[in-house]
């Protein structure tokens, strides 16, 4: 008999905090639920204005703060072309949602109807309203765009700017345009006197090193574009120069 008050009392005890348990996860939906938006906080963003991140969210100051999920908030954030990675929290005890983002940072552009940039991956980014940037022209001929990426034709060629950009800034400045023959090589075209450059596929950084050295050591940055024809950086130590006669 003592036994079944026990087992009695004890699923009592157990079924009273089930109950509890349910009850206090109610009240919490239920609470949450009713809490509005008063603040959205957006961390990371260096060209793109707030509101262009904000267009794209899909909820406005005073809408229901849990209206949609954290994953459906990013993946509108995403199908802004210039956003590469996006986290969104909700912080309930100030009605906020933050957002922090990391921008795709451009490294090429190209004019076809309209102006166009590529980042090192080649995505396409659309130009900005009221705004310009001035990047090395990559010809792209009649090639065709898909789905919002550069084709694999232009990989080195990306690869290359990426890394002039990075550790050879003075090098990057130095290009106007850029080039991709059908072997795979890359033809970059300096600023001045549009002189051809020619860089061969892979061994990137070790072709941009030889050049930045000839560039700045050999000829020490005197104006002798004039007088050269084109330059070869396709050979392991060693540039190539044809001068003009």
């Amino acid at each position: 008999m003592q036994k079944n008050k026990f087992l009695f009392f004890h699923i009592f005890v157990t079924v009273s905090i089930l109950l509890s348990i349910a009850y206090l996860e109610h009240l919490s939906t239920s609470w949450k639920e009713k809490i509005r938006v008063k603040k959205i906080s957006i961390r990371g963003n260096i060209t793109l204005q707030k509101n262009e991140i904000l267009n794209f969210l899909d909820i406005e100051n005073d809408s229901l703060l849990f209206s949609m999920s954290d994953i459906q908030f990013e993946k509108n954030v995403l199908r802004n072309l210039w956003v590469k990675n996006v986290k969104v929290e909700k912080n309930i005890s100030f009605s906020e949602i933050q957002i922090k983002i990391e921008e795709r940072k451009p490294i090429a552009m190209c004019v076809k109807n309209e102006i166009i940039y590529f980042d090192e991956d080649g995505f396409v980014m659309p130009q900005l309203e009221e705004r310009e940037f001035l990047f090395p022209i990559i010809n792209i001929q009649n090639d065709i765009i898909k789905k919002n990426c550069l084709s694999k034709k232009y990989e080195n060629a990306l690869k290359l700017l990426s890394i002039a950009k990075k550790d050879f800034p003075n090098t990057y400045e130095f290009i106007s345009e850029i080039r991709v023959k059908n072997n795979g090589d890359v033809i970059v075209n300096s600023i001045e006197n549009a002189v051809p450059i020619y860089f061969g596929k892979g061994n990137e950084a070790s072709q941009l090193k030889n050049f930045y050295i000839f560039w700045s050591k050999v000829l020490k940055g005197k104006t002798v574009l004039d007088n050269i024809e084109f330059i070869d950086a396709r050979f392991e130590n060693e540039i190539v120069v044809k001068w003009k006669i």
